[in-house]
């Protein structure tokens, strides 16, 4: 029988729904471009990247001047978190696991702390760490390697929770942890993850059936 004894979630198209906190970052870096002659192209590609990625993302990948990148990490390390960001409404189910949940989050700081704090969402977690992010899964692994030390688990002990296939899954999997997509609106589903689920209210029963030996 395996024992689950960890659950690490992720926060962003997990826990917290992205499209109520997207447009008002959208206008928000739109405003610092348009403070700057920047080619169409480039424009375009910037624009077309925040319907999906981050501000960091966008300063990393896209061939804008670098006082534009500057401008545009500048102004997201300290934007306003508005009131209209909103969960999915199903985070109260993680309190019904039978195991520890610890919050694993990728982005700045600042930010990430105050979209937790708007959603009121920290008493469900004993932990709450936020990495930096980059083009890889390797923040998140290293930072899940070093929580699983910590607590002398191994890595069967653990499940972690979340949408991303480049990030949280990818960083689970590749050193044995149990994987979990949520399938949030606009998610595309990851084969490789060993379980699948649309809402939270799901994954207490996910995590019961583990324990039982029915994964």
């Amino acid at each position: 029988m395996t024992t689950i004894e960890l659950v690490i979630f992720d926060l962003d198209d997990c826990i917290l729904d992205t499209n109520t906190f997207r447009p008002h970052m959208q206008e928000r870096m739109r405003q610092v471009m348009d403070a700057f002659e920047i080619p169409d192209y480039a424009r375009r590609h910037a624009e077309h990247m925040l319907k999906t990625a981050s501000p960091i993302a966008v300063a990393r990948e896209c061939d804008l001047p670098k006082q534009v990148c500057r401008a545009l990490l500048d102004a997201y390390r300290t934007i306003d978190v508005p009131a209209c960001v909103k969960t999915y409404g199903d985070e109260h189910h993680i309190a019904d696991i039978k195991a520890e949940c610890v919050l694993v989050t990728a982005g700045f700081e600042s930010v990430q702390y105050a979209k937790i704090a708007r959603v009121g969402i920290a008493k469900l977690f004993s932990e709450i760490h936020v990495v930096g992010s980059s083009v890889d899964h390797f923040n998140k692994q290293l930072k899940f390697q070093e929580i699983l030390k910590e607590r002398d688990l191994e890595p069967w002990q653990s499940v972690v929770v979340g949408d991303s296939p480049h990030a949280e899954l990818r960083a689970g999997l590749s050193f044995g942890m149990i994987t979990v997509q949520t399938l949030r609106p606009g998610v595309t589903r990851w084969d490789r993850a060993n379980f699948h689920i649309t809402s939270l209210y799901e994954l207490p029963d996910i995590i019961s059936g583990i324990r039982h030996g029915e994964s």
